[in-house]
């Protein structure tokens, strides 16, 4: 199974603070991927309310419109060593409010501050899909912490990411993306 080279690769890319070094994560190392139609027609309105002139045609164009209105990235700087851990696990059945992926993460006295992310790519819903139709679904959780570059003032940040396994294209695929921080940032909504 490729999840070290899906965790790995996502690491790098989102290291890299560019939308598409990000985008063909997604859209090459991870299976081809289409934006959900109405997060399309969302982003396509907010362009529209912001006065942004050319159009966004494809996809990635989309991917990098939102970008730039967000955080443009994540910022991590190191990760901590030794604060890693990942559990497989596996349902056939639609995910529940327990099942959360940030569940795991909240710890009132230590991290304050919950974002957590929807995968923007229509592959969330073939996920959905197939649970729906109590086809069995093996599930990575991947979580550490992270030290914030320079840029984003050097906080920690907890980190959680769910993958899926992608039967038909021998692939794990993103989910979920979780991140805790000791206080509330508006500068860590970024795309997922």
């Amino acid at each position: 199974m490729d999840i070290r080279s899906a965790l790995m690769s996502f690491f790098l890319a989102y290291r890299e603070d560019k939308p598409a070094s990000v985008y063909d994560y997604f859209a090459n190392s991870r299976g081809s991927v289409q934006l959900i139609p109405q997060i399309r027609n969302s982003i396509l309105e907010a362009a529209r309310q912001a006065g942004h002139t050319s159009a966004l045609e494809t996809d990635k164009e989309m991917y990098t419109f939102i970008w730039d209105m967000g955080s443009r990235g994540i910022g991590w700087g190191f990760l901590l060593e030794g604060s890693g851990q990942c559990c497989f696990w596996e349902t056939n059945v639609p995910l529940t409010s327990e099942q959360s992926i940030h569940l795991v993460l909240e710890y009132p006295a230590l991290f304050g501050n919950i974002t957590s992310m929807q995968h923007l790519f229509t592959t969330s819903l073939r996920m959905n899909e197939m649970l729906s139709q109590n086809k069995k679904i093996l599930f990575c959780d991947v979580f550490f912490v992270a030290e914030l570059n320079k840029a984003k003032d050097q906080d920690f940040c907890a980190t959680g990411i769910r993958f899926w396994f992608d039967e038909e294209r021998e692939k794990w695929v993103p989910n979920t993306l979780v991140f805790v921080t000791p206080q509330i940032r508006q500068d860590i909504q970024i795309p997922f």
